[in-house]
């Protein structure tokens, strides 16, 4: 069946007629562990991963900014090896997600984290609170509620009844006033 599909995407190949030569020998486990050889002149960047897509089963999206051509003769490589060394060649990206394989710029949104939306010099601080008196888990649960920023976080340490608070320090203090402490 393996060899079946890896004629017909040679066959595919050939009627794109970028392609002149690739042959595939299967491999289990990890299909970019698949070793390929790929020969391509001035062929769509795109096109050589639709095809390993294809041989691998993996879904790829593409940025549209992966509209490279790329010339090649690799024999005996796994697919890894060809998508790591050609995306390092035009400054691209992959991110594997389950079955998914995203392509992109480097610095494409899709790989940057959310920056924070800290403001001036203001930053927030770590504080440990011990909690007296009273449950470490229900003071946290209204402190979250009621006193936190968007941005700031809070962890109940059951065990030695602490409430681990980091957001700004007006917030803190207001945290420890709510707590009665100080």
């Amino acid at each position: 069946m393996a060899r079946r599909d890896a004629r017909w995407i040679l066959a595919a190949l050939v009627v794109i007629g970028s392609i002149p030569a690739v042959s595939i020998a299967s491999v289990s486990g990890d299909p970019l562990a698949k070793t390929v050889s790929i020969d391509v002149q001035e062929a769509h960047l795109a096109n050589v991963l639709r095809m390993m897509a294809d041989d691998t089963g993996l879904n790829v999206i593409l940025d549209p900014a992966v509209d490279r051509k790329i010339t090649l003769k690799l024999g005996n490589v796994t697919w890894r090896q060809f998508l790591d060394l050609s995306l390092k060649l035009y400054g691209l990206r992959a991110e594997h997600q389950g079955n998914v394989v995203l392509v992109a710029p480097g610095d494409s949104a899709a790989f940057r984290r959310p920056e924070p939306s800290y403001t001036g010099d203001r930053f927030p601080i770590l504080k440990l609170v011990p909690v007296r008196y009273a449950d470490a888990k229900q003071l946290g649960a209204l402190v979250q509620r009621t006193v936190l920023s968007k941005e700031g976080w809070l962890e109940v340490d059951e065990r030695t009844n602490t409430l681990l608070i980091k957001d700004y320090p007006e917030r803190i203090d207001e945290a420890v006033r709510l707590i009665g402490h100080d």
